[in-house]
């Protein structure tokens, strides 16, 4: 009976380099809504109940200068980041996310070491821009 037994499903915590598909992320550069990867890159800075995500493109990638490719399963079998295909993080895009919205969205994995620091100083430099 063990083997018919669902996974556990993971608890999901707002941290930096989580990964996790949100179904509804709002439009980008498009006009409808659509399922990405997101990865968190500042959770709760207000502890007001919202975290700052990027979120993935699988085509953006190539026209954005500061883009991250992202580890996957395609190129690396083993990496943790449960992406299935390319993809790269697009620092441009980091929006706010509800945490109740953002532990409800599916598990993907995590992006930890160097590339996680990429992406975290890509973000920083398109805040400062911003401001």
């Amino acid at each position: 009976m063990r083997g018919n037994t669902p996974p556990k499903p993971i608890a999901i915590k707002p941290r930096h380099g989580l990964i996790v598909w949100w179904d509804d992320c709002p439009p980008l550069d498009g006009d409808t809504d659509k399922r990405r990867p997101i990865i968190v890159v500042d959770p709760d800075p207000e502890a007001d109940g919202t975290s700052i995500v990027i979120a993935c493109s699988a085509t953006a990638g190539p026209r954005e200068a500061d883009s991250v490719p992202m580890p996957n399963r395609s190129t690396e079998p083993q990496c943790s980041t449960g992406l299935p295909r390319p993809c790269s993080a697009i620092p441009r895009w980091f929006l706010p996310i509800a945490n109740e919205k953002l532990v409800t969205c599916e598990y993907s994995g995590t992006l930890g070491g160097a590339k996680l620091k990429k992406v975290l100083l890509a973000y920083e430099a398109r805040v400062n821009a911003a401001l």
